[in-house]
């Protein structure tokens, strides 16, 4: 009745088709079909058509996560920069010992204050990194105390 190739055919209905029905006369049978049941290759063809732009939204959301998380973590840690900055500016030669003492209080808060952060293993470079500073800065205040 048929020749090959014309059943089926959007050709001639009598009723509206399917959306489905559209999407297959278009590209064909899917392509798992040969290799899954039907249920399980209908239902992974239409996770493709669903998951790819979700993956193209979810991409830059997670870039912007994971930066927000890394400043997060990092400004912890670079706050106490600043206030060992201020601290340093305020150096000078000519300092007297009460005022050499408030200066390693100061020292001794700040190092404090970063030995209680809570960070993340792969942060903790930075937290190091601020404690040799520290250190550094109080080289720097016992050579000016000793002169």
């Amino acid at each position: 009745m048929n020749r090959k190739g014309e059943f089926p055919s959007p050709k001639e209905m009598d009723f509206p088709s399917s959306k489905y029905a559209e999407r297959f006369y278009k590209s064909g049978r899917p392509f798992l079909l040969d290799y899954l049941p039907f249920r399980t290759a209908v239902l992974a063809d239409r996770l493709v058509i669903v998951l790819v732009p979700v993956a193209f939204l979810f991409a830059p959301l997670i870039f912007v996560v994971s930066t927000l998380y890394s400043w997060g973590n990092r400004r912890r840690v670079y706050r106490w920069y600043r206030e060992l900055k201020n601290l340093e500016k305020e150096l000078n030669g000519g300092m007297g010992p009460e005022e050499v003492e408030r200066m390693l209080a100061r020292l001794d808060r700040i190092e404090a204050s970063v030995n209680n952060i809570r960070l993340p293993l792969a942060f903790f470079p930075d937290a190091y990194r601020l404690k040799e500073d520290v250190n550094l800065v109080r080289a720097k205040l016992a050579r000016i105390a000793r002169a």
